[in-house]
């Protein structure tokens, strides 16, 4: 950075222009900001799907809005399991847990118990379309003649326990539809008791305890207050006596990372604060220089935002995330400027300003270009980063040279030069030169061939498994619910689709024909289905017309039965009992039914649309759903959803598009520069550039993976690093304490802010602080290596008082 001006400072060093350019900023920055709220309202707020993050050609609006139905109504469930091997302790238990989730009815609702009336009108229901209900192994039988449905039902009325009867005997002679219902209940996993959803496993007793989260319970505050009575309830249940308590559901996950990202915030957040607070008090001895230097971040990341809200529909939670972080970059402008009131001499704001100005530009276009180009990338997400990094940058540069000024007078009154300062003069003077050091120049070799190395041996990960951290015992929870109730993984499903309900269960039952070849041969081992509870018209047809043809035609099975029974005035009464029940099972009305509970989410229809999801149990790994992608595209309307791989190929997208633009960057950057430093442009450049490669390569050497988040963090050093050559490398009159000055207490905030999110736990952030930490590191330790020594155009006033600075200066 370049010292103030020799000649005194005048007080009409103010641009005339100066007062109405900063009002017109101040009228757009506030009517930006008020009208945030309402349109914040009108596109509903944040975009937290990261399918809105493809490319529109690849992806499909009906498969991101039946995953945004399926994933908004499974995190808002949540389920306890409290087991015993007795029903009574376990009963007791179960009702101390509900007690305690009962203090936070505001957050959540607990079911409440199954009413006895309701099953038996469930029961009724189903009677009404009995003769269209036939479990597979039944159909097998009636195709074969029907005789061992004979013999079983015969055994079944001799016999003093055995399967219950939903229906009188001439009512359902084989017991066929009582064997349909009881398929589906004992496919449901669980069964009922004095009210309560019970299961029977493994010598245990479990009671489960269902609830549902209200809509204004996912924000951040609602789980931290949800979490610690979520945590009571398990205490209770196991002080009332349960030997085991699982618990399933984001909220438990949510809950434990808001905790774990609240101690992170206040440790890793509180420690970077304090650092950044004391890098910018002890030069100046005040508050006001931290205030300037954070003043140009807060205004750019509220500009940024306002523009990307305007651009798009809606904002993404990452864009905002990452977004403030790029923005984070607009702190190096505050910083350039408040050192300058360390120079020897008065300060005067608007002559420093004019002094710094173009600096402060070629720092902003040449991470504009950066920015620019990510925009024009063909992925809406980092379209948006790169406008909101662009916007902030282009915000905070002008509050910066506009209100800067007029709020740093007085700014130099009274201050002392810090004692480090003499010594980052003597450190600046002695530190080597690439030109000078052969020493230097092997160090630079190696860690450039290190680089290229690790290049060659880089492997990468896009799975998002890999990038977060989740607690294992709510992680071992999950399975054994999930196991316990036989329940299908929400994350891959087919989405199934058609004109009307009725095509939609008949593309159903051929997808699950497709799907029991391959549970047969163990690629899966089950799915969900609302066509196994409900079949199509024109199966129950076909269903009706085996019955008539096998069970009720003279000589049938029905017949045969009543025979050995001995009474044909029941099997008259059969007969007609089948003849005068012709209506089949409806699924708008099953819907309706308290029967559907356990399925009514695979329905996605609505407004007239036909739409259902088929979820699946125990998918192996990605072969197999390589393979069911392809089973699925044989049934028209079918299309299989992988949320665990969709979000994976978002992140692998970016990954692809960021490895290009990092270098692109670099390339049109360092082009930039040309125009302004000629064949010196490479000095400028370099440091970055090689801290980049610095950061990505040496840890790929050791065996690190590169993720979506390093490449992240290398945008970050493209234009940091970049803003220190720069400032290093401007003419200077005045020697080096300034411009190093600047730039150590940059790098130094910078790492503090940032860095320290390598000792997260989480490994997304973990990779993004620690390149960020290796490359703005290395950025500037690199960064006057390559630089030349100034040589003073004329005898430079001193630093600070002292014959030892002056010394050095000459």
């Amino acid at each position: 950075m370049m010292g103030s001006p020799g000649a005194p400072a005048h007080p009409d060093a103010r641009p005339r222009w100066a007062i109405a350019l900063a009002l017109l900023w101040l009228a757009v920055v506030v009517a930006l900001a008020a009208s945030l709220p309402s349109r914040l309202q009108k596109t509903g707020g944040l975009d937290t799907s990261l399918l809105s993050l493809l490319p529109e050609s690849a992806r499909d609006p009906e498969v991101a809005d039946a995953v945004q139905r399926v994933a908004g109504a499974s995190t808002r469930k949540l389920v306890y399991l409290i087991g015993h091997s007795d029903f009574e302790v376990a009963a007791r238990a179960a009702d101390a847990c509900k007690k305690e989730l009962g203090k936070s009815s505001q957050w959540l609702t607990v079911a409440p118990p199954v009413d006895p009336s309701a099953l038996g009108s469930a029961t009724e229901f189903l009677g009404n379309a009995r003769y269209g209900l036939l479990t597979s192994g039944d159909r097998q039988a009636l195709e074969q003649g029907g005789q061992p449905l004979v013999d079983q039902a015969l055994t079944e009325l001799y016999q003093p326990f055995g399967a219950p009867k939903l229906f009188e005997l001439e009512q359902d002679p084989l017991g066929l539809a009582s064997h349909f219902v009881l398929e589906r209940a004992q496919s449901a996993g669980f069964g009922i008791r004095d009210g309560r959803i019970v299961i029977e496993r493994d010598g245990m007793t479990w009671i489960m305890l269902p609830a549902e989260l209200r809509s204004d319970a996912m924000g951040f505050s609602a789980q931290q207050a949800l979490a610690p009575v979520l945590s009571e309830a398990v205490r209770a249940a196991r002080r009332a006596g349960a030997k085991q308590v699982f618990r399933s559901g984001f909220i438990f996950h949510a809950a434990e990372a808001a905790t774990h990202a609240n101690q992170e915030v206040s440790t890793i957040g509180l420690g970077s604060l304090i650092g950044v607070i004391l890098l910018m008090w002890l030069p100046f001895g005040s508050p006001r220089p931290v205030l300037l230097v954070l003043l140009p971040v807060g205004i750019g990341t509220l500009f940024a935002f306002g523009v990307d809200l305007w651009m798009f529909d809606r904002v993404h939670l990452l864009t905002l995330v990452f977004g403030s972080s790029i923005v984070g970059v607009a702190e190096d402008f505050g910083v350039h400027f408040v050192c300058g009131a360390l120079e020897e001499g008065p300060f005067e704001p608007w002559t420093y300003m004019r002094h710094i100005r173009r600096g402060l530009a070629l720092a902003l276009l040449t991470t504009l270009v950066g920015y620019f180009a990510l925009a024009a990338l063909p992925f809406p997400g980092l379209r948006q980063m790169g406008l909101f990094g662009a916007a902030g940058l282009f915000g905070g540069w002008v509050t910066a040279v506009l209100w800067v000024p007029f709020l740093a007078k007085n700014l130099g009154k009274g201050r002392k030069v810090p004692r480090f300062v003499p010594g980052l003069v003597r450190m600046e003077a002695a530190w080597p030169r690439l030109s000078r050091s052969r020493v230097l120049q092997g160090v630079v070799a190696v860690l450039f061939g290190a680089s290229l190395l690790g290049f060659a041996k880089v492997h990468t990960i896009d799975d998002v498994r890999a990038l977060y951290d989740s607690v294992p015992e709510l992680s071992h929870e999950d399975g054994e619910v999930r196991r316990l109730l036989r329940l299908a993984v929400g994350s891959q499903f087919f989405l199934v689709r058609g004109e009307n309900a009725e095509e939609l269960l008949q593309r159903e039952e051929a997808l699950t024909r497709v799907l029991a070849n391959e549970r047969h041969s163990g690629t899966l081992d089950g799915w969900q289905a609302l066509s196994d509870s409900v079949p199509s018209a024109k199966t129950q047809a076909q269903t009706r017309e085996l019955l008539q043809r096998v069970v009720f035609a003279p000589g049938g099975a029905a017949e045969r039965l009543f025979n050995t029974l001995e009474d044909p005035e029941a099997l008259g009464r059969a007969r007609a009992a089948f003849a005068a029940q012709t209506r089949p099972l409806d699924l708008p009305a099953w819907l309706g039914s308290p029967l559907s509970a356990p399925e009514r989410h695979l329905w996605l229809g609505h407004d007239g649309t036909a739409e259902s999801v088929v979820l699946l149990r125990g998918v192996p790994g990605q072969s197999q759903i390589e393979r069911l992608t392809r089973l699925g595209a044989s049934v028209p309307g079918v299309v299989l959803v992988d949320q665990v791989a969709n979000i994976s190929t978002v992140l692998g997208g970016f990954r692809r598009a960021l490895s290009w633009f990092v270098p692109v960057g670099y390339l049109m950057v360092a082009l930039c520069l040309s125009f302004f430093y000629g064949r010196g442009a490479w000095r400028v450049a370099a440091p970055a550039a090689l801290g980049s490669a610095i950061a990505l390569g040496v840890p790929a050497l050791a065996g690190k993976p590169v993720t979506l988040f390093d490449l992240l963090a290398l945008v970050l050093v493209l234009g940091i690093g970049t803003d220190y050559g720069i400032f290093i490398n401007e003419p200077r009159g005045e020697g080096f304490s300034v411009a190093f000055l600047s730039v150590t207490l940059g790098a130094a905030s910078t790492l503090l802010s940032f860095g320290l999110l390598a000792t997260s736990s989480t490994p997304a952030l973990a990779n993004f602080g620690m390149t960020l930490l290796i490359g703005i590191g290395a950025s500037w330790c690199l960064t006057p290596c390559f630089t030349q020594i100034p040589k003073p155009e004329s005898q430079p006033a001193p630093v600070a008082t002292g014959n030892e600075i002056d010394e050095l200066r000459c």
